[in-house]
């Protein structure tokens, strides 16, 4: 299993995010590519997404967004999941007018506990802390544009979507 571990950053790195990227980058499979400076986070993830795709042979793309702390040996179980899973999605927590809550979907109501390493179905899961393979990346290049054949270049993989959800009615997805 090959990691490529791409942190998405518009300005700055929070300083926990930096201190849980160090000792991730203490696994021998893992490779660190960031990607900051870009504004745009659709654009950046999506950048990430397509230099992992056709300039790596690296199996899974690992991205954790630069305010996020985490566990090194968490995020490598959550990596060995997509292996056999495609997408898995870490669980973290945000900062809304409401209050933190986690910025997923799951498909039925469940307890979920910390360092769990249980999987539960997500209707919807967050681009700040997930892990996808390879494949899931070809599959989706076959329909998409690549968009600025320069160093810029991208396939719009993380596109901001309108859904109809069964439960909560149209639903305005961000880049997550």
């Amino acid at each position: 299993m090959k990691i490529r571990f791409s942190p998405i950053a518009w300005r700055q790195f929070d300083y926990q995010h930096v201190l849980s990227t160090f000792n991730l980058g203490t696994h021998p499979e893992v490779t660190w590519q960031p990607f900051v400076g870009d504004a745009d986070v659709v654009r950046a993830r999506s950048r990430a997404a397509t230099s992992f795709l056709l300039d790596t042979e690296d199996d899974l793309l690992l991205m954790i967004d630069s305010d996020i702390v985490f566990n090194d040996d968490e995020i490598i179980r959550m990596c060995r999941r997509t292996m056999e899973h495609d997408i898995v999605g870490g669980l973290y927590w945000t900062r809304t007018p409401e209050g933190a809550r986690p910025p997923c979907s799951l498909e039925k109501r469940v307890r979920v506990e910390l360092g769990s390493d249980e999987l539960h179905p997500l209707r919807y899961t967050a681009g700040g802390c997930f892990a996808a393979h390879r494949r899931v990346f070809e599959r989706l290049a076959k329909d998409l544009p690549l968009c600025n054949k320069d160093d810029l270049r991208y396939y719009p993989f993380f596109a901001k979507m309108i859904v109809e959800d069964p439960d909560n009615g149209t639903i305005d997805l961000s880049e997550d």
